[in-house]
Order: structure tokens, then C-alpha cells, then sequence
């Protein structure tokens, strides 16, 4: 429940699947299309960071959130750290 996944299509796009349940504000905008405000590419832009594995690639060659994410949170860029967490049940499995 709750789960959304965001797929950048390319510099201008990006695909948000969202359960329904959870994000019931966004279902007037199903299968439509909407701009969003720079802080929310901001955040999508980080997220992509957070979740690298080795790489992160710039149409603009532009990688200040990296850079800054870097020196903020150092344990992001640690090659063996989890990346998901599973709950079921109220517990981690």
C-alpha cells in the first residue's frame, strides 16, 4: 500500500505509477499529463541520486545534487549499503 515508482523517460518526462489507495489526490490525473514545480524535479533528481548503484547520467552534464548529496550524506554513496527494505506484517523481512 502506498508504493510509487518514478521512471525518468528522458529530461522533460517522467512515468509516476502510484497505488491508488494511498495516493487518491492523483487520480484526477490519471493517465494525464501535468507539469510539476522545480522542487519536486529537485526531489525526483535526488531520489535518482539516492537510489544509484555505480552511476548517475546528465542529458546537461549538471550533477550539483550529486555533488551536494555527496557531501551531505556520504552513507548514499557507500557501494554495499541496502537499498530496500521489505515490510510485511508490521516486520522487516
Amino acid at each position: 500500500m502506498g508504493i510509487e515508482v518514478n521512471f525518468p523517460l528522458s529530461p522533460r518526462y517522467v512515468l509516476t505509477l502510484a497505488e491508488r489507495s494511498f495516493h487518491n489526490t492523483l487520480r484526477s490525473r490519471d493517465g494525464d499529463r501535468y507539469s510539476l514545480w522545480p522542487e519536486n524535479i529537485t526531489y525526483l533528481n535526488s531520489l535518482q541520486v539516492a537510489q544509484a548503484y555505480r552511476q548517475v547520467f546528465s542529458s546537461k552534464k549538471e550533477f550539483d545534487i550529486a555533488h551536494q548529496m555527496r557531501l551531505e550524506k556520504p552513507h548514499l554513496f557507500e557501494l554495499d549499503r541496502r537499498r530496500v527494505t521489505v515490510v510485511g506484517n508490521g516486520r522487516e523481512v
